[in-house]
């Protein structure tokens, strides 16, 4: 009998952490051509290599949250402005990098791909959009 409660104990335990490994960890969106719901304007010196987005729950309640991996494809360092907008209106925009280390300019080096430290968020904006836009340029 107690064979049997530690059975139900143990799938139990296992349900709970996949629900909670479901619920705490974000949406990864591959970046490729085939989301039919994320379109893409990038410049030919940056590519697109992963997109994670996700809600987040902040003071107030929830508010969308991106984390954008970013590569430099020319032959010299870079820095890029990425935009992103949702078609009801909301939109943000970051720079990559954000800042320099210590001295240095804030660049990315030829070849090498960035992915902002912290979540990049769009206030006021509380539930996963269907579509949305993202556009990159060089500044």
């Amino acid at each position: 009998m107690a064979r049997r409660y530690r059975r139900f104990r143990i799938y139990g335990w296992i349900i709970v952490v996949a629900a909670g490994l479901w619920v705490f960890f974000p949406m990864v969106i591959p970046a490729a051509e085939e989301n039919a719901g994320i379109q893409y304007e990038v410049c030919q010196s940056a590519k697109i290599e992963k997109v994670t987005y996700f809600l987040q729950k902040i003071k107030g309640g929830e508010e969308l949250c991106f984390f954008i991996t970013l590569k430099n494809v020319s032959a010299e360092p870079k820095r890029f402005r990425v935009k992103v907008f949702i078609p009801d209106g909301y939109s943000a925009g970051y720079l990559y990098p954000r800042e320099g280390k210590g001295n240095e300019p804030p660049v990315i080096a030829p070849g090498a791909s960035l992915t902002n430290d912290n979540p990049l968020p769009i206030s006021f904006y509380s539930k996963l959009p269907d579509q949305f836009r993202i556009t990159v340029e060089e500044i």
